[in-house]
């Protein structure tokens, strides 16, 4: 993966977990479980940040290993 890739792909990262906070604005945790759409947007939000964070660069995981560990 280029680093333009990984600049996309970190901004994939950081647009999600906007969304999350954004969503997450004025809730209660127990609207996680009462909610049924707003806690699968946050679930699927979490996803991308997930998924985007498993196509970084080594070299970008490198530079942030504790913001970013790849899966096992």
């Amino acid at each position: 993966m280029t680093r333009r890739d990984d600049r996309v792909t970190v901004r994939q990262i950081i647009d999600a977990a906007r969304t999350i906070v954004d969503l997450a604005r004025d809730r209660t945790f127990d609207d996680l479980t009462t909610d049924r759409l707003f806690s699968l947007a946050v679930e699927r939000s979490i996803e991308i940040v997930g998924e985007a964070g498993s196509r970084l660069s080594e070299h970008a995981q490198e530079l942030a290993p504790e913001i970013i560990t790849p899966s096992a």
